[in-house]
């Protein structure tokens, strides 16, 4: 954490990729949220937003904690439904 919070640069692309994977979230509709309710779909559009509109109250450490701690099981989450519908990236 402490060259995430030593580094700009690094911390302005976890923003932006956040920022886009709440944007991406944002589009999903609403009948797929229903299908896949165990995707916390509310917290990460909440968080988007939270980026753009309120960036310069933004908690670096809440940042880094979101990196650690909800983004990788979220990815496995994603790639498991991707398997199942024969998606390949």
């Amino acid at each position: 954490m402490e060259a995430f919070l030593q580094d700009p640069v690094l911390q302005d692309a976890v923003a932006y990729r956040l920022q886009v994977i709440g944007e991406a979230a944002y589009k999903v509709s609403d009948m797929t949220r229903a299908t896949i309710p165990d995707i916390d779909w509310f917290k990460i559009t909440g968080l988007r937003h939270r980026i753009v509109h309120d960036y310069r109250n933004i908690d670096l450490e809440t940042l880094w904690r979101i990196t650690q701690k909800y983004v990788p099981p979220l990815n496995e989450r994603l790639q498991l439904l991707a398997t199942e519908l024969g998606w390949h990236f």
